[in-house]
């Protein structure tokens, strides 16, 4: 389990992220860290994950080139407010298995996905299927 800080902020930030395929803030790091796998993890709820694509540390004295790149030009994503007000503490029990594949050229982070469908008809059933790992 992790412990995050606001959170509602944090949700409402990754919202406005493109989720860009090439994504312009990533190949901007000077760091070699990943800030878009970071917000894709964050933005939707996979916290196991979120801490191994950015070093907090690395980002606190960095001057935020991924941010300048960020295809949101008009107002682009807070990444280092978000690696701040993020993770504070992981506990996490995560056996460190890795579920993601390459599907269409896009990288998922698991192979399970939802669809309107019989078995995810509702928003309820959605919300149960994500916080399960669907994605």
């Amino acid at each position: 389990m992790s412990t995050y800080k606001n959170s509602g902020i944090i949700r409402q930030e990754t919202a406005r992220c493109f989720l860009c395929h090439n994504a312009p803030c990533t190949k901007a790091c000077n760091k070699g860290l990943d800030p878009a796998g970071f917000i894709r993890s964050l933005r939707f709820d996979n916290f196991y994950t979120a801490s191994a694509h950015i070093e907090a540390s690395e980002c606190a004295q960095c001057d935020a080139p991924c941010e300048k790149a960020c295809a949101f030009e008009s107002f682009p994503i807070q990444i280092k407010a978000l690696t701040e007000n993020s993770i504070i503490e992981s506990t996490s029990n995560n056996p460190g298995v890795d579920l993601a594949i390459d599907f269409c050229g896009i990288r998922c982070e698991n192979p399970f996905f939802l669809s309107s469908s019989i078995v995810a008809s509702s928003y309820d059933m959605c919300a149960n299927a994500l916080e399960l790992g669907w994605g």
